[in-house]
């Protein structure tokens, strides 16, 4: 798999890819050394309007993360679904979550992620 240049007119950043047996990210073989993120308030971390207290103390991990030599980190999205996704009276997912910040939320913190160079990978159910 060959690695993806960033390029001006897409302002696409290189991915991580893998090579044979081996990770690559900009044309280096990569070892992904990180951290499981367990939740700060179980399975209700992003959506619903999240406080900015909340994204703080997120940012705050990938800042350590780095500053330890870290390059990633996954985290678990959805858990028992109590909060995260919004259900219908049928049982059947009718929304990311009730205030519909959920996107916005996760863009956001990969956003950061990618400032201080942390692949994020999520784990959508527990």
């Amino acid at each position: 798999m060959e690695e993806e240049k960033a390029t001006p007119a897409t302002g696409s950043r290189p991915r991580l890819a893998v090579s044979h047996t081996s990770f690559v990210l900009n044309g280096k073989h990569t070892f992904l050394s990180g951290v499981n993120q367990p939740w700060l308030s179980y399975g209700a971390d992003f959506g619903n309007n999240q406080t900015n207290g909340a994204y703080c103390t997120l940012r705050e991990t990938l800042k350590n993360i780095t500053s330890n030599g870290g390059n990633s980190i996954r985290f678990w999205l959805f858990v028992e679904g109590d909060s995260i996704p919004e259900y219908g009276s049928d049982g059947k997912v009718v929304g990311t979550d009730k205030a519909g910040s959920l996107v916005r939320d996760v863009v956001h913190y990969v956003r950061t992620a990618a400032e201080h160079n942390v692949l994020v990978f999520f784990c959508l159910w527990n």
